[in-house]
């Protein structure tokens, strides 16, 4: 009697374990799963700088981004992005493997950037109409104008990038703000 109550007992508890095993075992490996494993890797490659494939992949989503109205009556300005994420957007993020706050740094650094452009070329046109001039007033607007572009942060790889796409870029942010 006492044997066969340790065996039941023995039984019982390997049957739990057995059941614990298989409930750990992942059968099927979803599309959640898998956008982890994409987005751990792209996020070891995050630099500072946004990378021309970076680029395109936005120019290719953000219209796409905006056009669902995933943006409508959120304030991002406000808190950080991971915490006003609704589970549409969520979802979207995920099956386009973007991780959200990349996604709206890559945009932040964009405007950013196209700001810096237009300040580099209204500067150099200063300097351009200004150059010829002697006087002492001409300049110091012309060392004035270089101070503003070098104080400016933008690397060299990202202003070779942006000028070529310049016009397309703002024409996409003015469409799609």
């Amino acid at each position: 009697m006492v044997k066969q109550n340790v065996r039941h007992y023995l039984t019982l508890g390997f049957c739990i374990l057995a059941i614990v095993a298989v409930a750990k075992c992942q059968v099927v490996e979803t599309t959640w799963h898998r956008a982890g494993g994409i987005m751990a890797e792209k996020r070891s490659h995050y630099r500072p700088q946004i990378s021309a494939a970076e680029l395109d992949e936005f120019t290719k989503r953000w219209p796409e981004f905006n056009e669902l109205g995933l943006l409508d009556d959120i304030d991002l300005s406000k808190s950080k992005v991971s915490d006003v994420l609704t589970w549409k957007m969520r979802i979207w993020f995920v099956y386009r493997h973007w991780d959200a706050e990349r996604f709206f740094y890559v945009r932040s650094r964009l405007l950013h950037l196209l700001n810096e452009i237009k300040v580099r070329r209204e500067a150099e046109s200063i300097i351009k109409h200004l150059q010829d001039r002697e006087d002492s007033v001409a300049l110091q607007m012309i060392n004035l104008q270089k101070k503003r572009i070098k104080a400016q942060k933008i690397s060299s790889d990202e202003l070779l990038l942006l000028s070529s796409r310049e016009k397309e870029l703002n024409r996409m942010f003015k469409q799609y703000p």
